[in-house]
């Protein structure tokens, strides 16, 4: 699986860093580079956020979809490859085709199966669950031991409008163990103003249609538990947490295991 981020693919560069080169074909090229699409040789490309990729490169990649084969730089010949291409973007489709920034027939190779995922204004039912992992992979990275966040901040958070999304999420949570000394728990103290004096998303009457973070962790809990036949090492990877500390969730909810 090799993901590519086509905000960050220069136009100068794209051709090479997709498709590769031969060694001497341009200035700079001491040796020979596969290239992403050959990287990714029966798995998958992720091509995220195609909008930005410059329109000439949209051309390329349209042939190598049609034809199944790449051209590196510099080489005479061309290479077939066999891979899944899949591609995403957080903007309208129907926007990018309007202003240019996607080519039309490039779209319609692409969208053969199509996945609108809503966004996470219109289901803020993920919220806690989205919380719970960011905070479980951030621990990790900053070496901390913050085990949830509270009713009161939690609330605060699926209040709030969210227009960047997912990333947007994660970008607050990883900011809140970059700059606060957190706790055992996140409280509505540590969340930055601009977030709690947004306007708010209007949360469901019934109290029930929100899970609280306790009954969200519980069931991704039993989920992992069930997709693991349950071994509980293995639910405890895919969770991201530790297999002492799983034990100490199952005998905590109550969980049959």
């Amino acid at each position: 699986f090799v993901p590519v981020n086509c905000t960050a693919l220069p136009k100068e560069l794209l051709e090479s860093e997709l498709f590769g080169h031969k060694k001497g074909a341009y200035t700079g090229a001491h040796t020979d580079a596969k290239g992403l699409f050959r990287t990714a040789e029966g798995g998958t490309v992720l091509l995220d956020e195609i909008g930005d990729m410059p329109v000439e490169g949209q051309a390329k990649l349209l042939r190598t979809l049609q034809e199944k084969t790449i051209r590196p730089i510099g080489e005479m010949h061309e290479i077939p490859v066999d891979v899944r291409v899949i591609a995403a973007t957080n903007q309208p489709t129907a926007a990018l085709l309007e202003s240019g920034r996607l080519r039309p027939d490039l779209y319609y190779r692409l969208s053969v199966v199509t996945i609108e995922v809503p966004p996470l204004h219109k289901r803020i039912s993920d919220i806690p669950l989205l919380a719970q992992h960011f905070i479980q992979h951030y621990n990790v990275r900053y070496q901390k031991g913050v085990e949830g966040i509270e009713r009161e901040a939690l609330d605060c958070l699926m209040a709030y409008p969210w227009p960047g999304n997912v990333r947007e999420l994660e970008n607050v949570i990883e900011g809140l163990f970059a700059l606060r000394d957190l706790k055992q728990a996140i409280t509505k103290d540590d969340l930055p103003a601009t977030l709690k004096q947004a306007p708010r998303v209007p949360l469901p009457e019934a109290a029930g249609e929100v899970p609280s973070l306790a009954e969200a962790e519980k069931a991704a809990i039993t989920r992992a538990l069930q997709a693991t036949a349950g071994n509980k090492s293995k639910a405890a990877e895919r969770l991201g947490i530790s297999r002492d500390r799983l034990y100490r969730k199952i005998e905590l909810y109550g969980i049959e295991a």
